[in-house]
């Protein structure tokens, strides 16, 4: 039906933030009313087995790890934008499939924490990605690298610290 030489990934919710009051939408079948604000972007990949493997959403409701199906239709029909071939498949939603459900840390402000810990010298932490993780992830290396090496890099660190980012002081 579907052959992938690689992964694809739409970056359809990169504005979409927590604060549901001024969330984007970016894909067409995304709705803040019926999906609590969720939003969907297309990812296709295959995995070890050759399975074809389709995503994704962003909701922002907290730990709960209830599957909404609505959000599974519309990821199915987002999928179908990209891969016509998909509409003529018939999906069952009911059905028994592996349905992956992660929680993805994000801050606040919408901007991930990248820098030493505090009091901690040590220790270096990058997190609150949230979905933006693989699309930042080489920004986000370059940017370790330069702090563990001690070069001042091409990105001011500041505005990624951890230190006064929450305090109402920053």
């Amino acid at each position: 039906m579907l052959k992938l030489n690689h992964g694809i990934m739409e970056l359809g919710y990169v504005d979409h933030q927590g604060d549901n009051s001024h969330s984007i939408h970016l894909s067409s079948t995304s709705n803040k009313d019926e999906h609590d604000a969720a939003s969907i972007s297309m990812t296709a990949t295959l995995n070890t087995k050759g399975h074809l493997v389709l995503g994704s959403s962003r909701e922002f409701k907290g730990f709960s790890r209830e599957v909404d199906k609505s959000i599974l239709k519309s990821i199915w029909d987002r999928a179908g934008e990209f891969f016509p071939a998909i509409n003529n498949v018939h999906l069952d939603i009911d059905e028994d499939k592996e349905i992956r459900i992660g929680h993805r840390p994000y801050m606040p402000d919408g901007k991930p924490v990248i820098g030493f810990v505090p009091d901690m010298s040590n220790v270096l932490i990058a997190t609150g990605h949230e979905g933006s993780g693989l699309a930042l992830a080489l920004g986000t290396a370059e940017m370790v690298t330069d702090m563990i090496l001690g070069d001042p890099g091409r990105v001011d660190f500041t505005p990624f610290s951890i230190e006064n980012r929450f305090s109402g002081t920053a």
